[in-house]
């Protein structure tokens, strides 16, 4: 659309001063995205595609942005994190007039690309949006109409000059019962906007005070799509699009079997189950695209479609990924993005440069360090170079002739070498989930003899089904350095009369070949220890005081043995005879996630990370703790499923139920070029302000700053001095003790020379 308002509407209202005030970053460069955080989502289901001369950006519903060089036809990726977009949850795009890019998100507003690509700029709830959940949005002239899940807001270029419902408009209370916008469109000076309870349309002329209903014709009134290509207007509602006819001013249907409904630069596409339809400026209706890919029933199929500004380079997207329409005719070509094979982790495993993720139901991929190979989730009996079934996986270890383990429920125990192209798999006790050999793939802890030890391998068994006769848990399984099974070793055996619980969710094993073992539950539970004497036996004993504890993970590192519950997290000193527990308590954060087995780890350096359903907490040998959330941090999600440590290099590997993420901790960024200012960034951003305080992480290139929190008018508020991690404890009080108000502050820090600037919004 290009129609530029003669005059704004003034009925909107003014946003408040604030709302000049965006929050700037510098958008990563090579190194920074390669550096401390890395992300790795599979994309699933896409929100909206725009197409330049050159890119298409796709926003998708989880995995954040990506872009599709259309010349080398190479995906890249933006994801969220400080200084990039607020979140992975994208909604809508849209390209202002300026060249710059929008980026609408599911809760946290929009994040504006500047036209030179190098900074992000957000715009939220407190610079003028309704709300922050942002459903679409419409380029008009030097103007944006910004739609949310609670009513429509206009930038003009420099800020958000207002927003509706404003407590004042009668007419459009009335119209819209609930203001959540699905669609808007314009035509001259009328603006129409779509939402679940219908159409409404209102003049710029009359300050948008004049709402009216627009219904007749529809079926129902959740229509889910508005667009115009500047003549007319169209709907979808319950899978049909409709075309507004103002002679009769009524919805006339036009196409059916309609998932998605979009325009681009004047031009109406419309995904359906038969294949993409183009609707031509001046054209009478609706012409079907050749070969173009149908729309599907399941998720994520809708297929977004979309086309370049020439009007010839057609463009979709659906679960499988993008398709792009040949230049010479006939079936579009699949552009699959790089990614792990699923989101939702259950655990991983580290071999050299090789990560080896594995998730509950979508597959085990393998990154090696800069492409993905994934295994899909696919049933082959028999296969040799393949998993008979890479699905329900717990337990895995890669043992030190570079075999990997992994336990796949009810399925096999696979071993493979993957040095070896095709790779070769045996698969172990391959057997349907009945009692006796089938019970042999269901481990939840893997662990090996450590380096004095035999050089076998261990696992902790469970049950297909507790108290069933037949379906006792095993307890041990041990494999020994040739690979062969040696026993079994279980409540119901002799050798393991004294493994007092058969079911075993977490195991390892110390330096000087110790097993520990621990139990699940509140009764019979705990943690015992042993190790295997060729000639006695077993010399299996109890920890004292951990017969109750239910036991989530447990690791040996050094000369403590750290025991993760569903309480706490303790250490054991294992040098004292009989190992004890010590004194030193951590309170863990609250929540194990569904079946997360695998939710704590040690670095080389002693810290200890600890995984819940809130996020990551991380334990310093040196004392003090960190937390990493989705709140400060690109973690996918708060609810983590396993944490592994790369023990060659104190890289850490987190599983969440979102995504993937990889985190260095001893990277430093580069020192920028003498003479030029610090980068800084500040997160949470919004912070928000506790009885407690506020903790703010500054991230730059030095270690530590001084300097000093000042409001929107400049005057100092609080002084700091930085950690060497780049923290500040805020109490939100300035220096005089008063409590700060909401609003934007300032952050101006100084190091060695270097001074540093960001600035943040405060919320209570």
């Amino acid at each position: 659309m290009t129609h530029d308002h003669a005059r704004p509407p003034t009925a909107l209202g003014l946003a408040s001063a604030l709302a000049t005030l965006g929050l700037l970053a510098p958008l990563p460069d090579a190194s920074m995205a390669a550096g401390a955080w890395q992300t790795h989502i599979r994309t699933k289901d896409y929100a909206d595609l725009i197409v330049t001369d050159d890119v298409v950006w796709c926003a998708t519903a989880g995995a954040g942005l990506l872009r599709f060089d259309r010349i080398t036809h190479t995906f890249s990726s933006v994801t969220r994190e400080p200084g990039s977009i607020a979140s992975n949850q994208l909604t809508s795009l849209a390209l202002d007039r300026l060249g710059r890019l929008w980026v609408g998100t599911l809760a946290s507003g929009a994040s504006r690309l500047s036209a030179d690509g190098t900074t992000w700029e957000l715009v939220n709830a407190f610079d003028g949006l309704p709300v922050d959940s942002v459903t679409t949005m419409t380029v008009v002239g030097d103007t944006l109409w910004i739609g949310t899940r609670g009513g429509i807001a206009l930038w003009n270029g420099r800020q958000v000059q207002g927003s509706l419902p404003d407590g004042n408009t009668v007419s459009f209370d009335t119209t819209f019962a609930r203001p959540a916008i699905t669609g808007v469109a314009q035509i001259g000076d009328t603006l129409w906007l779509s939402t679940p309870r219908g159409v409404g349309f209102a003049t710029t002329t009359n300050n948008l005070s004049d709402w009216r209903k627009a219904n007749d014709g529809l079926p129902t009134l959740t229509v889910d799509r508005l667009v115009g290509n500047g003549r007319l207007h169209y709907a979808l509602a319950g899978g049909i699009a409709y075309r507004w006819e103002p002679g009769t001013f009524e919805w006339l249907p036009i196409l059916g079997g309609v998932f998605d409904l979009e325009e681009d630069h004047g031009i109406l596409l419309a995904s359906t189950t038969e294949g993409i339809w183009e609707h031509l400026p001046g054209a009478p209706g609706f012409v079907k695209i050749l070969d173009s890919p149908a729309a599907g029933t399941g998720p994520g199929d809708d297929m977004n479609p979309a086309v370049d500004p020439a009007g010839t380079g057609h463009y979709a997207a659906g679960s499988l990924g993008l398709y792009e329409e040949p230049s010479g005719g006939g079936p579009w070509t699949l552009r699959t993005p790089p990614s792990p094979p699923g989101n939702t982790y259950a655990n991983i495993v580290i071999d050299g440069s090789r990560v080896y993720a594995a998730t509950r139901s979508e597959g085990i991929g393998r990154w090696d360090g800069s492409t993905w190979f994934n295994w899909s989730p696919a049933f082959c009996d028999g296969c040799p170079n393949t998993f008979r079934y890479p699905i329900e996986v717990f337990a895995m270890l890669v043992d030190r002739s570079g075999l990997k383990w992994v336990s796949c429920w009810a399925y096999a125990m696979e071993r493979f070498d993957d040095s070896l192209d095709p790779p070769v798999f045996d698969h172990l006790w391959a057997a349907e989930p009945i009692p006796g050999d089938g019970m042999h793939t269901i481990a939840f802890g893997a662990a090996l003899d450590s380096s004095d030890g035999a050089g076998g391998r261990w696992f902790g068994m469970d049950t297909f089904s507790l108290g069933t006769p037949g379906y006792e848990p095993l307890g041990l399984d041990y494999y020994d350095s040739t690979g062969a099974h040696v026993g079994t070793w279980g409540p119901g055996t002799p050798a393991g009369s004294r493994v007092r619980n058969g079911k075993i969710r977490a195991i390892t094993v110390d330096k000087a070949g110790r097993v520990w073992v621990g139990y699940p539950g509140a009764a019979n539970s705990g943690v015992d220890h042993f190790v295997r004497r060729p000639i006695d036996g077993y010399d299996f004993e109890t920890v004292d005081n951990t017969e109750s504890f239910d036991v989530w993970a447990i690791v040996a590192h050094g000369d403590s043995i750290w025991v993760l519950t569903d309480r706490n997290l303790r250490r054991i000193a294992r040098t004292t005879r009989p190992p004890r527990l010590v004194s030193t308590i951590y309170e863990t954060p609250a929540g194990r996630p569904e079946t997360a087995l695998r939710l704590m780890d040690v670095a080389p350096d002693g810290d200890v990370y600890v995984g819940s359903s809130e996020g990551v907490r991380r334990y310093r040998v040196g004392g003090g703790t960190e937390d990493y959330t989705v709140a400060n941090s690109p973690l996918a999600s708060n609810e983590l499923r396993a944490i592994t440590v790369d023990r060659s290099t104190g890289v850490v590997w987190f599983g969440t139920a979102a995504g993937l993420n990889r985190y260095d901790p001893g990277y430093r960024p580069p020192p920028p070029p003498a003479g030029v200012d610090d980068t800084l960034r500040v997160f949470p951003n919004p912070a928000t302000l506790t009885g407690a305080g506020i903790r703010l992480r500054l991230q730059g290139t030095t270690a530590g700053y001084s300097g000093g929190i000042y409001d929107i008018r400049g005057g100092l508020v609080r002084e700091f001095t930085t950690t060497s991690f780049g923290q500040v404890f805020w109490d939100g009080r300035d220096q005089d003790g008063v409590m700060a108000r909401p609003g934007v502050y300032f952050v101006r820090a100084d190091r060695d020379g270097r001074r540093a600037r960001a600035r943040f919004v405060l919320l209570h």
